[in-house]
């Protein structure tokens, strides 16, 4: 009777595998809602943050959203350790999103997918996702085009992105190459610059005082150590 018991519930548990869910990396069960705000590159920080207010003012508006939490510029600190902050990036911005419980953040999380694809924020790239365990995979499916042309490359894969936008079964499909942006190269002529007494040096300085600024000194708060810019300093009254 042992050997018999034994030996139906392992033909049982069997068969009772074909009806389990099976993820290599299931989802969390953790309350929170992630929104990424993707804006072209090159995007100011102020245009990024003005997209980002039209998603927290409709998040203000709705009973599940309790903590809204906006990081414009950069990801969010890893409050979870499978997630991978993202780096610094004007363009960006990530709205950490925190619920009561699972049901919640399911029903506002079609919401606002819904919302989006009605036209909340059109000028950025909305995507709603949640926490998973294991490693973070933006997207579960992905295509890899390889090629020496750029410029062919990136109608290829424009024609790629068209076939998969037609799938019904496909949502927010993109390319990770982004939009081309126009760059400045500065070619710097050694006579002139002997002529009125400056170095290559001295110029590159110049060009990131201006663009991004220039520390000048640390002072310390206590234990730490404040690194104000140029900019602030001027602004704050420093000597």
């Amino acid at each position: 009777m042992v050997a018999g018991s034994v030996v139906g519930l392992f033909v049982l548990a069997v068969f009772g595998m074909a009806v389990v869910k099976k993820q290599f990396f299931p989802i969390s069960d953790r309350p929170e809602v992630l929104i990424e705000v993707y804006m072209p590159f090159g995007t100011s920080i102020a245009q990024t943050s003005a997209a980002t207010a039209k998603v927290e003012a409709w998040l203000d508006k709705q009973k599940e959203a309790k903590i809204v939490t906006a990081y414009v510029g950069q990801g969010a600190p890893r409050f979870y350790f499978s997630m991978g902050p993202e780096l610094p990036d004007p363009s960006f911005a990530k709205i950490v999103v925190r619920t009561d419980n699972q049901d919640e953040r399911e029903a506002l999380k079609h919401r606002l997918r819904q919302e989006i694809a009605d036209g909340l924020a059109s000028e950025a790239r909305l995507r709603v996702t949640q926490l998973v365990f294991g490693p973070y995979s933006p997207f579960p499916v992905a295509y890899r085009l390889t090629g020496p042309e750029p410029d062919k490359l990136r109608k290829i894969a424009a024609d790629v992105q068209q076939v998969m936008d037609a799938s019904p079964m496909m949502r927010t499909v993109n390319t990770d190459w982004g939009t081309r942006t126009p760059t400045l190269h500065f070619t710097l002529q050694q006579d002139r610059l002997q002529a009125v007494g400056l170095t290559s040096s001295a110029v590159a300085q110049q060009l990131q005082f201006l663009l991004t600024g220039v520390a000048v000194t640390a002072v310390r708060e206590d234990i730490r150590t404040v690194r104000p810019g140029q900019d602030w300093r001027l602004h704050a009254g420093w000597r």
